[in-house]
């Protein structure tokens, strides 16, 4: 069984999760400011799988960096497909295998000062950082998906 589409996640579980208000979260599918890997439409129950929650738990600590929530769904979506896509499309995976894979990425965030852009890029060592005087916004991937998968447990 591939724990990452197969279990199923309330709404409320997802929102306590990622640590925003449900409120938060029916926002953000209502304006259809994120996709995740299970679909949505339609369905009369909203429910979550770990792969989703991995992206959302993403999304929301950009957000908390003042990231709009369609551009933060763009890094995170883009961020775990391409880092763990085959895990989750793979029928035997357990969670640990994806905290696992993503444990020793981190994003890095920073506005380019001549077009005012976001640029992010991937760094798998803190050595990897630039030493200019550059602000930036660093994310450890790993430990992000790591902490919502424990709230998760927590509450269920």
């Amino acid at each position: 069984m591939n724990q990452l589409t197969q279990i199923k996640i309330r709404f409320s579980d997802a929102a306590h999760a990622i640590g925003v208000k449900p409120k938060v979260l029916r926002n953000w599918l209502q304006r259809n400011q994120i996709a995740l890997f299970s679909d949505h439409t339609g369905a009369k129950w909203t429910e979550f799988t770990l792969g989703d929650i991995a992206v959302l738990a993403v999304i929301r600590r950009l957000v908390e960096w003042g990231i709009k929530v369609d551009q933060a769904n763009k890094i995170a979506f883009s961020l775990i497909r391409q880092r763990a896509g085959m895990l989750i499309i793979y029928r035997n995976t357990p969670k640990e295998a994806l905290i696992a894979t993503l444990r020793n990425f981190r994003l890095l965030l920073a506005h380019d000062d001549d077009t005012g852009e976001l640029m992010s890029a991937i760094v798998h060592h803190q050595d990897a950082l630039p030493l200019d005087d550059t602000d930036f916004v660093f994310v450890n991937i790993g430990v992000v998906v790591e902490v919502a998968f424990s709230r998760l447990e927590s509450k269920v």
